[in-house]
């Protein structure tokens, strides 16, 4: 995690020059004071827990709080607290982590320790940010932050500007996490703390990245490179394996090229395993989009071997799953099948829920391919049963948090008494005299508030007048703002009222079930208002001739303007079509454009734009022909596997610079099992995901690919399922309409 637990920082010793035998021989002294015998203790702990010894660890914290306890040595109990938060953290047992980082600060405050409280604080903080409580992390930073300000700790400080900005960071809040980590930077700089200064500017060039600004992101990382002290171990490597991906962003495949090799060699000459796996998975999504497939191949099998060696399980992964899309480019499907059950075996043991979705879609897609429909059609399931079953590991989880939590406060629960007990025997020698002075200060307190009660009487007397005159003037002024908002009330309502109607005007003119029919059997409709009437409508007309005409169109707005440009777009399409007989694809968007244009007054000039876009086919059955004409809309179709797109015209029906441009058809020769899709640009364009961005065109395509070979209906139900987890709390951007048709 970048926002990394303090551990150290709260020992506040010098002894991590020391090795663990010396340490040892010092505790055999005798005269050992036990406040330092207590600071040992827990560094042997650390540094075991370092080494990964997590028994002979817990055996020296242990030593060390019961010392700690015996002397009341509220920092040694501290560190105790300290060492359980991060026992379980290491197993994400994240709240009882946090409760337990919370008492090690309550001690730390009582030990007036401020470095143990600011490590404290950053722990909890640091959790938040890896819980994905955001707000939680950054008030957690914000309260660092000030609490190292009030005690002038500018090294703290830089690390809590640091992780705030990583927080911002996570959440793509990039103006205020460059704001942020630069402060950070300005504090290492100042201070000569190069790694952290190092780390503060691969954070920069990362967000710059992340934002386009390329240039940016380069100069930071230069800035790492011709720095002349010494750098982190291994920052290197993943300067240039992000200057590979800066450049690939930037279009130059050379320079991209170039960096991702230099990163492999630098990774083999300093034995950076790590990060030389995530050079190899980078550089093979750079040779796989130039279907270089043999040397993709070599790399993605030299990345699995490091995996294996280093048992990095994540990265692993990630290189079966990249295997796995390889072999099924190279239609190996079955063997496809084994990387990605093996890349979800990982996923499971380490919990990684997006990469078991990963493996998922993966087994989905490769018997999909291989014509195993029923299997692919159980695997899609599987994802759907998963996201649904995320909630109820949770619940679990936090039930086994709880009760581990339970013992710690009762741990606690002893402290306190064992404390309170001591304290118990001075407290009774002095509780007599301070009765009686007590009672002697209480009776001249009495007396002194009764004057003043007796005066204050008298005053309340007087404004009790006053008040009474003012509520009247009061209740007055309310009366009339509740009459104002029974108003504002009533015309709402009418409101409503008058667009709930309109829906059911408009759902009356929508083509109906039918119609459909007549068409195929085999078809669905997702028709997802963003408000209560749409700018979004599908059309369709079934002729005695053997064509088949259906639409599906977006109109300039959503809500009411779009519901009124609606059907004015469904009336113009039954006039041109079931009235003057116009079957041709795009003399019927030429003829469309042309009302439009006239109906709204709009002139060549003019600001008001106002229209719609478009996709419009015309079946004939008869041949089995389809023809397709779009305004700034596409068509999409799924055949033997593989996703098709025909392009429409890049113009609108309405004004345009080009308005006297006529639209033009393309004719497709349909084959039976053909998946047609026509949508509106609502499903892309809407928010969500991890990281609040669009859905966009290619992650539908992906979805209507291995969807296509399932019943309509079920389709439906999972482009809907899709987009909710998509948006998840987020707010509906567009009206959405996608319409599917099996030939």
């Amino acid at each position: 995690m970048r926002n990394y637990l303090l551990i150290i920082l709260l020992l506040g010793l010098k002894l991590f020059g020391e090795k663990p035998d010396s340490l040892k021989r010092v505790l055999l002294n005798k005269n050992l004071h036990d406040s330092e015998r207590v600071k040992i203790l827990t560094t042997l702990s650390v540094m075991y827990e370092f080494a990964n010894v997590k028994d002979t660890a817990e055996i020296f914290e242990n030593q060390a709080y019961r010392l700690s306890l015996k002397t009341k040595n509220n920092k040694g109990i501290g560190d105790y607290f300290n060492y359980i938060g991060r026992k379980f953290y290491y197993i994400q047992s994240y709240d009882s982590s946090i409760f337990n980082f919370r008492m090690a600060a309550k001690y730390y405050e009582i030990a007036k320790s401020k470095t143990g409280i600011s490590s404290a604080r950053n722990n909890i903080a640091a959790i938040y940010t890896e819980k994905g409580e955001i707000k939680k992390s950054i008030a957690e930073y914000r309260a660092l932050i000030d609490f190292t300000k009030k005690n002038n700790d500018t090294t703290f400080l830089g690390n809590a500007y640091s992780n705030l900005g990583n927080s911002f960071m996570s959440t793509s809040a990039n103006d205020s996490a460059i704001h942020y980590i630069t402060l950070a930077s300005r504090i290492h700089e100042k201070k000569n703390i190069n790694n952290a200064l190092s780390s503060d500017y691969y954070n920069l060039a990362v967000i710059n990245e992340n934002i386009n600004q390329f240039e940016k992101g380069l100069f930071y990382l230069n800035l790492i490179l011709t720095s002349s002290k010494k750098q982190i171990p291994n920052m290197i490597n993943k300067v240039y394996c992000l200057k590979s991906s800066v450049y690939a962003n930037m279009g130059n495949q050379d320079s991209a090229d170039f960096y991702i090799k230099k990163a492999i060699a630098s990774c083999k000459e300093s034995g950076d395993k790590l990060t030389l796996l995530e050079a190899y998975n980078q550089h093979f999504k750079a040779l796989m989009k130039k279907e270089d497939l043999v040397n993709a191949r070599a790399t993605v099998l030299e990345a699995i071997k490091i995996g294996q060696e280093i048992g990095s399980e994540y990265l692993l992964g990630v290189s079966y799953n990249l295997f796995g899309s390889l072999l099924v480019k190279e239609k190996k499907y079955e063997e496809a099948v084994k990387y990605y059950k093996m890349e979800f075996d990982i996923a499971l043991k380490n919990n990684s829920s997006a990469e078991i979705m990963e493996s998922l879609k993966g087994l989905a897609k490769s018997h999909t391919l291989n014509g195993d429909f029923k299997v692919a059609t159980m695997y899609l399931d599987s994802i759907i049963n998963y996201k649904n079953n995320l909630n109820e590991q949770a619940m679990f989880k936090n039930m086994k948090e709880i009760e581990v939590q339970f013992e710690t406060e009762k741990k606690d629960l002893q402290i306190q008494k064992g404390n309170s007990d001591l304290m118990a025997s001075k407290a009774e020698s002095k509780r007599k005299s301070v009765i009686l002075i007590t009672a002697s200060i209480a009776l001249i307190v009495t007396l002194f508030f009764a004057l003043i009660a007796l005066v204050n009487f008298r005053k309340a007397k007087k404004a009790n007048t006053l008040v009474q005159s003012q509520n009247k003037t009061l209740e007055q002024k309310n009366h009339e703002v509740e009459l104002q908002k029974n108003l504002v009330l009533e015309k709402q309502k009418e409101i409503i009222s008058s667009i709930n109607y309109a829906k059911k005007i408009q759902s009356a003119v929508l083509t109906g079930e039918e119609v459909w029919k007549r068409i195929s059997k085999e078809y669905f409709i997702l028709f997802k208002p963003k408000d209560i009437v749409s700018g979004d409508f599908y059309w369709a007309h079934v002729l005695p001739n053997g064509r088949a005409i259906f639409a599906l169109a977006d109109c300039t707005g959503h809500g009411v303007p779009g519901g009124f440009m609606s059907m004015l777009g469904n009336s113009f399409l039954n006039e041109l079509v079931v009235e003057n007989k116009i079957f041709n694809a795009a003399a019927i968007l030429n003829k469309l454009r042309e009302k439009i244009i006239k109906a709204l007054d709009q002139k060549g000039n003019s600001e008001q734009k106002d229209g719609m876009d478009i996709v419009l086919c015309v079946w004939n059955k008869m041949d089995n022909t389809l023809e397709f004409a779009g305004a700034n809309n596409n068509l999409y179709f799924v055949r033997d596997h593989k996703t098709n797109e025909l392009k429409g015209n890049k113009m609108p029906i309405g004004t345009y610079v080009t308005d006297n441009t006529p639209f033009t058809s393309q004719t497709l020769q349909l084959q039976k099992g053909d998946c047609i899709y026509l949508t509106t640009d609502g499903f892309a364009d809407q928010f969500g995901g991890p990281h609040g961005k669009k859905y966009k065109y290619k992650q539908m395509e992906d979805v209507l690919l291995t969807i296509h070979d399932i019943p309509m209906d079920q389709q439906a139900q999972i482009l809907e399922k899709e987009l909710d987890d998509w948006k998840n709390e987020l707010e509906q951007v567009d009206d959405i309409c996608v319409l599917g048709i099996r030939v």
